[in-house]
């Protein structure tokens, strides 16, 4: 089984929680990151997640299908996927340790005028080590989210 949640899952200590359950496989979630996080980059050498996953190279480009929804109407839309393992390295001074996770971000550079653009940074305790891999996190999330085409 496999945890979905929107931005408003976006807990750290949820991750911590998952990380720590003797059977990780029974705590495998995708989460929609909310907010900016600090990871380490390098051994004392820090960034920021949006800012180094928007920096890594574009593994894949791929083509979703919308729906219809809050007035919009369906469209494809071309997003561009980057993946990578970071470390979160939590807030100073509340005693967190590192915490490694992959990132999948999704972004679409290019969407229809008027339309917002889908930016998706999805954090995950599952292997995200190919294309296929992402595709597979972007499905699940995306069927969540949106009932697709």
């Amino acid at each position: 089984m496999v945890s979905i949640a929107d931005r408003e899952g976006d807990i750290r200590e949820w991750y911590e929680l998952a990380q720590e359950t003797d059977a990780p496989a029974a705590a495998a979630y995708i989460v929609r990151a909310k907010q900016e996080r600090r990871i380490e980059i390098e051994e004392d050498e820090h960034g920021y997640l949006w800012e180094w996953m928007a920096a890594q190279p574009v593994l894949e480009r791929y083509e979703i299908a919308v729906a219809a929804k809050g007035g919009q109407a369906a469209r494809m839309a071309m997003l561009h996927i980057r993946a990578g393992e970071v470390t979160l390295c939590g807030r100073i001074g509340r005693g967190h340790t590192p915490l490694s996770v992959h990132a999948v971000f999704a972004c679409e550079p290019h969407p229809p005028a008027g339309v917002a653009a889908i930016r998706w940074m999805l954090l995950t305790n599952l292997p995200v080590d190919t294309a296929e891999q992402a595709r597979t996190l972007i499905e699940w999330y995306g069927r969540s989210r949106y009932s697709f085409a």
